[in-house]
């Protein structure tokens, strides 16, 4: 069974940059969903040209534009 004793020993012990390396892995999952969220559009637009049976997309500016012209 692990002590507040134990765990205490465990953090002193721990390499010194084990923080910063705590920090940047926490950073980098904040950036990536800020990344998913800028490309949401995008994938949304690909999905929707995935799905267009009818030949409905959106364009460029993410309005719905018809295939059939």
């Amino acid at each position: 069974m692990v002590t507040d004793e134990d765990k205490q020993e465990q953090i002193e012990t721990a390499p010194p940059n084990f923080s910063a390396m705590l920090m940047r892995i926490t950073s980098f999952r904040n950036s990536r969903v800020t990344i998913f969220g800028s490309a949401y559009p995008l994938v949304l637009n690909i999905f929707l040209e995935e799905q267009a049976v009818d030949g409905i997309v959106l364009d460029e500016n993410g309005f719905r534009s018809s295939m059939k012209e």
